[in-house]
């Protein structure tokens, strides 16, 4: 009789556990499907802007970026580059160097100082006239912009040239980086 109450009792232990191990794998899965959506939430949470001077409102999280943020930042992306004098111009690099790819960045600080050396000693002038909004393609997280550039080289006004420019983004949580930046040719456009 001892002997029976003995295996009773363990065997009612062993059940015990088998029912607390389904419960703790139950937990821990609900635990981790909360944790995830929590993560989610996070760095999903989408916030919308609506700026005084631009021309649309955008939105943007750690995930997803629209449209209309990708043209904003490429409109003064190029603005940045191509709008300049001999004072501004260096700070001007300095902020667009910024935004640069860290892998990239000395390649393009290098090629940046040379182009400010020039720019300094033949006391350059350039405004660049956006035509109309950028075309981006969020699949290539790209942008497409035009307009005609006007530049003063050591005194002289040069003629206006309509110019295209395709900047390639990479997104990393939520801040745009710049991959590059090339000048489209008449033959690409098509």
């Amino acid at each position: 009789m001892k002997t029976q109450t003995r295996d009773d009792a363990i065997a009612r232990n062993q059940q015990l556990i088998r029912v607390l191990k389904l419960v703790v794998i139950c937990q821990s899965i609900t635990l981790i499907l909360l944790g995830s959506l929590v993560c989610y939430g996070f760095f999903a949470k989408q916030v919308m802007y609506v700026p005084t001077m631009s021309h649309a409102a955008y939105s943007q999280s750690q995930i997803r970026l629209s449209p209309a943020y990708v043209g904003s930042v490429a409109d003064d992306l190029m603005q940045l580059r191509l709008t300049f004098n001999e004072d501004t111009v260096e700070a001007r690099y300095q902020k667009l160097l910024s935004m640069v790819e860290p892998k990239s960045r000395a390649r393009v600080a290098s090629a940046l100082n040379k182009e400010i050396s020039v720019i300094k000693k033949r006391k350059m002038q350039s405004v660049f006239y956006q035509d109309s909004q950028p075309l981006v393609d969020m699949h290539e997280l790209s942008a497409k912009v035009s307009g005609n550039l006007v530049r003063i080289d050591d005194g002289v006004i040069l003629p206006a040239r309509h110019k295209t420019w395709l900047i390639h983004f990479a997104n990393h949580l939520g801040t745009l980086r710049i991959l590059s930046i090339t000048e489209v040719t008449k033959n690409e456009e098509v």
